[in-house]
């Protein structure tokens, strides 16, 4: 009797809230360093993120080791579902300084019906579609935490720009919307039809590799460090023009591996880029069932959306020289030559333009036939001649 009230005196010790109700509740903190790129509000949505993501464990290691339901191999899948079912009360923060940096500490009662939970977990064992499901969104949901880690060390750098800055907590922004939409896709597991279900898994992969995308394509595009120079200035009696040269070579940094994974495209390999000044992908290889998985006609697509470009400005003169584009297809199913249009973009007729090497006094890509030259030509007034001194280049995502 007496190992018997031993034993529930410390069950009450270590899961005091579960003894005496269904529901598994526990309070939480969370220190956060902000780095020079950080403001409260974002570092208050990763406290909560990652207070969830405790939360979710605390509570899966618990059912884990009081159910008979569950393996090994099952703990992780359980965690996944725990986290879509945390519900967060009395939050509390407050600013301090420790170590000379401002830091953030965020105090949460974190709960998760336990009932449910055990419910949820025993309808995984049971059906096979539920459970390759819940662990594909668990796949997902290791690659943002990944994400998220390599965001937080870019943020922590000393001296970075307003630009890259910007950047990376666009990234960040969406790897947690990533994270409540993989909550969301979990929640549907449980309470919707089979083939809806197919339909939000293939939705939540493309958004994965989206987000994959603004880390490794995009977030690299952006810091491409493009040289403009005026080599010449011509007077032509009643004005003058000023030859401005444009030169650029993307970063190393920037990674194809998930478009090589999902788009086709001629020379399209590690290997042929390393030594291409171009890049153009066509919807013939892509769409229609042609591509080389399920998401490729769907992320072919969303690309075609997207526009990247070099802003160049002598003054109040500007001028815009596309970086990544899309357009119509054409007879020669070629970038060169064309002017980027994506607004004329259809994926059953298109294509994906990059310009990856600009080299100095090379005719430009994706600009029209008669304004591809290089060096380009600003025209200037006799006023302007005199008063315009620098000349200023800005990557823009359109």
């Amino acid at each position: 009797m007496k190992s018997i009230t031993v034993l529930i005196t410390l069950i009450t010790l270590l899961f005091p809230t579960l003894v005496t109700a269904k529901v598994w509740q526990q309070t939480f903190t969370v220190e956060y360093a902000l780095g020079d790129g950080d403001s409260k509000t974002t570092a208050r949505e990763l406290a909560l993120a990652q207070i969830k993501i405790k939360a979710s464990n605390k509570a899966g290691s618990y059912i884990h080791t009081t159910s008979t339901l569950v393996n090994d191999q099952l703990s992780e899948n359980i965690q996944v579902i725990g986290a879509s079912m945390v519900m967060l009360s009395g939050i509390k923060e407050h600013l301090t300084t420790k170590r000379n940096r401002s830091t953030l500490i965020v105090t949460a009662l974190a709960r998760i019906d336990e009932s449910e939970l055990k419910r949820r977990v025993a309808a995984m064992q049971l059906d096979k579609a539920k459970a390759k499901q819940i662990t594909q969104l668990t796949k997902d949901n290791e690659l943002l935490s990944v994400e998220l880690r390599t965001i937080r060390l870019l943020l922590a750098k000393k001296q970075s720009s307003s630009t890259e800055v910007a950047s990376i907590l666009k990234r960040q922004s969406t790897l947690l919307k990533r994270f409540e939409y993989n909550a969301a896709a979990v929640k549907r597991v449980f309470t919707q039809g089979t083939l809806f279900q197919m339909a939000q898994t293939s939705s939540a992969q493309l958004e994965q590799v989206k987000a994959q995308l603004e880390t490794e394509f995009f977030g690299a595009l952006m810091q491409t460090q493009v040289k403009a120079e005026i080599v010449s200035v011509i007077d032509n009696k009643t004005d003058f023009t000023a030859l401005v040269n444009v030169s650029w070579t993307i970063p190393k940094n920037l990674s194809f591996n998930t478009l090589i994974k999902h788009l086709s495209g001629r020379n399209f390999n590690t290997s042929k880029l390393s030594k291409a000044e171009e890049l153009t992908l066509n919807s013939n290889k892509n769409v229609g069932g042609k591509g080389k998985t399920t998401l490729s006609e769907s992320l072919f697509n969303y690309l075609g959306e997207q526009h990247v470009y070099i802003e160049i400005k002598l003054g109040s003169k500007q001028f815009n020289v596309p970086l990544f584009w899309s357009r119509k297809g054409g007879s020669f199913s070629s970038c060169r030559g064309a002017s980027s249009s994506y607004s004329d973009f259809i994926k059953s007729n298109g294509l994906l333009c990059l310009t990856l090497i600009q080299g100095n006094h090379k005719s430009l890509r994706g600009v029209d036939y008669k304004r591809d030259e290089n060096p380009i030509k600003f025209k200037l007034t006799n006023k302007e001649v005199h008063t315009f001194t620098t000349i200023e280049t800005k990557i823009v995502r359109g």
